[in-house]
């Protein structure tokens, strides 16, 4: 019976994997899958507008049936073991196991996780880092290979996302602390210091080890950057009521026509189809002229560009309107035969997220992200305060934060594929913080005249037995 009752947080997250692997098989796919999947396959080049070393480690995997379906079982695997590695922090094995499989069905992450992609791919990655951090703090023993599966992880969600650095930052500083901690015995403003400088040297490290591991992999230079310049250029030009577009890139300098095809949400319409205002990719040397004309606009109207941004990031978390395109409803129209195994069970997860969207796929009350990042910071202000793997996880939250300088400078559109990995990060974290203060909680009602040692797990210690009479004599 106890050999049952161990083996059941891992029979029901293995349940909800082939309930996720049937009901979305082989997973949902857009043009940015399909085109990865391309790259995968080896039908088209190598290239960097995606995430060409996570599309290689894909490459090499295709010869031997990585597929999207087992991509997709991979992804949601990984979320799975993620999301229970970080619920360990506060609670048991079938405490975490709930709470990783109640995040996983929640309507904010539930549809996303479906989709075969970097931004799955980037969020397990960011849970798996933190949740093997806190494992090193929390298992001793073990600590060598959990700091060194944390920093893989780490250098995987930086491969994942352009604008991962952002969040990883976090992680940097997390670890440094850790590896740094009792080697320096002077002042706390040293010890900042010393701790902050070994996290930005680790961050610049790992992106140059990206940048030439790009290359070395033969990755063909898409200027996936030309993007953002478009976006910018597109809506400061709207804003001014004349274009800011080079002559050679926008001909006609019509700014009406930019704002019918552009907007805070998406440039699809302006770059990509048979009308078209300005059809996307750029040859090089237009590029070189966009890059100089955006460079141009920020330098000569900063506060111009930063209000455009900010009416760009206040939609994308939601203050100024919900969440759009909540999740992809299935695959996109393609030439590899790839389409929906069980449509039946697709259709009742998909009838799922629909409840929580409107007809367009925009989502309500649970896709906004401020509501997360303000849950985020509830985590934080509990979790901070107690030492050892909580602290960690009040770190995984704040990266939540951080990564929003990412959004906010990096964005094409607003997306909630973009924000659902922060509204995964908080719930995550909120459980762990409320399982930590309620234990903190049941422990100081339970002897408010002591104050009792914490455990590295952040749990109070059971005071030691007191030897009676008997005994010691």
């Amino acid at each position: 019976m106890s050999s049952l009752r161990a083996r059941i947080p891992w029979l029901l997250l293995a349940a909800s994997l082939i309930l996720f692997a049937l009901a979305f098989w082989p997973g949902h796919m857009n043009g940015d899958t399909l085109a990865m999947l391309d790259e995968a396959s080896g039908d088209v080049p190598l290239n960097d507008h995606h995430s060409p070393l996570l599309v290689w480690i894909w490459s090499l995997g295709w010869p031997i049936g990585l597929r999207p379906g087992v991509i997709l079982v991979l992804q949601i695997a990984a979320f799975l073991s993620a999301a229970y590695l970080v619920a360990r922090v506060g609670f048991g094995r079938l405490g975490a196991a709930i709470v990783a499989i109640a995040v996983a069905l929640s309507p904010p992450v539930f549809g996303n996780l479906a989709l075969v992609g970097r931004d799955v791919w980037f969020l397990d990655f960011l849970l798996l880092a933190f949740g093997c951090l806190a494992y090193a703090v929390r298992a001793p023993a073990r600590r060598r290979p959990a700091l060194i599966a944390a920093v893989v992880f780490a250098v995987l969600c930086l491969f994942a996302r352009q604008n991962a650095a952002a969040a990883i930052i976090v992680f940097a500083v997390a670890l440094a602390a850790i590896l740094l901690s009792g080697r320096l015995e002077r002042g706390r403003v040293l010890r900042v210091v010393a701790v902050a400088g070994a996290a930005v040297v680790g961050v610049v490290a790992a992106l140059a080890f990206q940048l030439g591991s790009t290359k070395a992999v033969g990755a063909d230079a898409r200027h996936p950057e030309q993007y953002v310049y478009l976006y910018d250029l597109a809506g400061l030009s709207v804003r001014e009521g004349e274009s800011h577009f080079p002559r050679d890139v926008y001909p006609s300098g019509d700014v009406t026509t930019l704002a019918a095809q552009s907007s805070l949400d998406t440039i699809i319409p302006l770059a990509f189809g048979s009308g078209a205002a300005v059809p996307m990719p750029r040859p090089d040397d237009q590029v070189s002229e966009m890059r100089d004309a955006w460079l141009d606009e920020v330098e000569s109207e900063p506060r111009e560009y930063l209000e455009w941004r900010w009416d760009a990031f206040e939609k994308q978390i939601g203050v100024t309107g919900p969440g759009v395109w909540i999740f992809h409803p299935g695959i996109d129209p393609n030439e590899d035969g790839y389409h929906i195994a069980i449509p039946a069970l697709n259709d009742v997860a998909v009838e799922y997220q629909e409840l929580f969207a409107d007809q367009y796929l925009n989502g309500h009350t649970f896709q906004l992200a401020w509501f997360y990042l303000l849950l985020a910071l509830c985590a934080m202000v509990v979790l901070f305060v107690v030492p050892g793997p909580p602290r960690i996880v009040g770190a995984l939250a704040l990266s939540t934060w951080t990564y929003q300088v990412g959004v906010f400078f990096g964005t094409m559109g607003t997306q909630w594929r973009f924000e659902f990995p922060v509204a995964a990060v908080s719930l995550c974290a909120a459980a762990v913080a409320a399982k930590v203060a309620y234990d903190r909680i049941r422990g100081e009602r339970r002897e408010p005249a002591e104050e009792r040692p914490l455990s590295e797990a952040g749990e109070p210690t059971r005071p030691a037995e007191v030897p009676t009479a008997s005994a010691s004599g």
